[in-house]
């Protein structure tokens, strides 16, 4: 008996995906806490690729959607209007059966055009599974600096300006 659990217990911990971040240290699995299911797994390498910006990875450098670069962009913009067929070409390169995208949606208001916020809305399959939505908000927390102190810190130069 002790000897069947034993062999359970180190097939359950055999099924390692990929770790997950921030990296925690994991008493059950060794180093860090893992992935352990490949749906999941699949989910986390489609918003790395969504994140990542082309050229980041030197050996492959049209890896990545690099949603940060449409922070800028004019909600009228070809490059935004763009989007949902950047994504279809980087998951066809790069997640082959996996995923598939069944939606890219953006839908601005008066006042995040002002305030260089946008709301991307990315409904997609994984494996054949239920349909995943993921709500990305491309805008300066995106960038790990809040709101209210970027306001402060521009004020604060300004006044060193004056």
């Amino acid at each position: 008996m002790g000897t069947l659990l034993s062999t359970k217990i180190k097939d359950i911990r055999k099924i390692q995906h990929q770790p997950i971040f921030p990296l925690r240290y994991d008493g059950a699995y060794g180093p860090y806490t893992p992935i352990t299911t490949l749906e999941e797994s699949i989910q986390k390498n489609f918003e790395y690729l969504l994140i990542t910006e082309p050229g980041e990875w030197p050996m492959e450098p049209s890896l990545g959607v690099g949603l940060k670069r449409y922070l800028f962009e004019d909600y009228e913009s070809s490059e935004l209007k763009k989007l949902h067929e950047r994504i279809e070409s980087q998951i066809e390169r790069f997640a082959n059966d996996n995923v598939r995208l069944l939606s890219v949606d953006y839908s601005p208001m008066s006042k995040d055009k002002d305030n260089n916020y946008i709301k991307i809305v990315i409904r997609y399959r994984i494996l054949g599974s239920r349909p995943i939505e993921t709500t990305f908000t491309v805008d300066d927390i995106i960038t790990k600096i809040p709101k209210t102190e970027s306001v402060k810190t521009l004020e604060r130069i300004i006044e060193s300006i004056s």
